[in-house]
């Protein structure tokens, strides 16, 4: 994922006439592109930002202000020009090159960072040849880094990426261990790699050269751990009820609080969910922001109809029902099973459900 300060933004550069061209072209499939061109062929195309000699200045602040680069031209010239700049996989920006024939769009720097969509959409574009030449693509196993990203899965032990993409390029004995989350990541009609094995439980993974673990359970170090890459579905929802004017500090605490002493992980939470009158709760509000995470509010009458462990007489005189917490957090889960039953700590009082995925596989 690219994380540069260009973000998505998209640079098309063109060096020859017949690139000017084939920019134009180009830009109708990608309106959304900034097009440059050289100022002696700028009539070729409209819209187009000239630029004037030499091309490695331009090079030097398109690499910085833009998140994706399309340069039509050759990959030799496109590679010492950006050779200097490259940094990192993780914050380059995306950069795909195509021959002024129109014929090839190749992906060259960070393709699992957004050249490898980019080429096959410029190569859709202009009727030409996709060249995708990183290994996951070109042996059709797992890419480590883009697993669940289409969930919005969160990765933790990045640094671990490249010894496990290493693993399972080689053909070494990878385990797989999966507890929660989307089922459907991987196609249903493709076999998954030879050397990928599931596993049940940790134990199992000692036998293997790396692992790829997708759960929302907190994963201690254990000694003769393999290499392993965390996935985090946002498999966990957290059902809030508070007293009038708490704080958005105590309300994550009191969460952080819950999770823990259930073993479970912060980054996996899919939203928060709570009674409808709770929905000027600033402290509410700004708990959500900071977690990254939507709200879900429900009306006394939905809540009521929830059954739940720990009702309380006390609560159903205040606001008609006699769970919020536990009642939203299952309600919002949609059929999932509560996993860290009602937990109060001063002004605030969570619960937390597991959403059932098991239909989408």
């Amino acid at each position: 994922m690219i994380a540069d300060p260009g973000g998505d933004r998209i640079a098309v550069v063109a060096v020859s006439r017949p690139g000017c061209r084939l920019a134009r072209r180009l830009q109708a499939a990608l309106p959304e592109a900034d097009v440059f061109l050289p100022e002696r062929f700028v009539a070729v195309a409209e819209n187009g930002v000239p630029w004037s000699p030499p091309v490695s200045d331009l090079m030097s602040r398109l690499f910085a202000e833009y998140g994706r680069l399309v340069v039509f031209g050759s990959v030799g010239m496109t590679v010492r020009l950006i050779a200097p700049l490259a940094k990192h996989k993780r914050t380059d920006p995306a950069v795909v090159v195509v021959d002024d024939a129109g014929r090839f769009a190749v992906s060259v720097l960070s393709g699992h960072g957004g050249a490898n969509g980019l080429t096959a959409r410029v190569a859709e574009a202009l009727g030409a040849q996709a060249v995708i030449t990183t290994a996951s693509e070109a042996l059709g196993v797992i890419a480590v880094d883009l697993l669940g990203q289409r969930f919005d899965w969160r990765l933790e032990g990045a640094v671990n990426v490249t010894r496990v993409s290493a693993a399972l390029v080689n053909g070494d004995p990878v385990g797989l261990l999966q507890d929660c989350g989307e089922r459907d990541w991987w196609p249903p009609e493709k076999a998954l790699p030879d050397n990928l094995a599931r596993v049940s439980s940790l134990e199992e993974l000692a036998s293997c050269q790396a692992a790829l673990v997708i759960t929302d359970r907190i994963i201690t170090a254990q000694d003769g751990a393999p290499p392993m890459v965390i996935y985090r579905p946002r498999s966990l929802v957290v059902g809030v009820g508070c007293n009038r004017g708490a704080s958005a500090e105590e309300i994550v605490s009191t969460i952080d609080l819950a999770l823990t002493g259930q073993g479970l992980s912060r980054a996996s939470i899919r939203k928060l969910a709570t009674i409808d009158i709770k929905a000027t709760e600033a402290g509410l509000t700004q708990a959500a922001s900071s977690l990254g995470a939507p709200v879900e509010y429900f009306s006394a009458k939905q809540l009521d109809r929830v059954a739940v462990p720990h009702p309380s007489a006390r609560v159903a005189t205040w606001v008609s029902t006699g769970s919020v917490c536990e009642a939203a957090a299952l309600l919002s889960s949609q059929g999932g099973e509560l996993v860290a039953p009602k937990f109060k700590s001063g002004n605030v009082a969570v619960a937390v459900a597991r959403v059932d995925f098991s239909g989408s596989r």
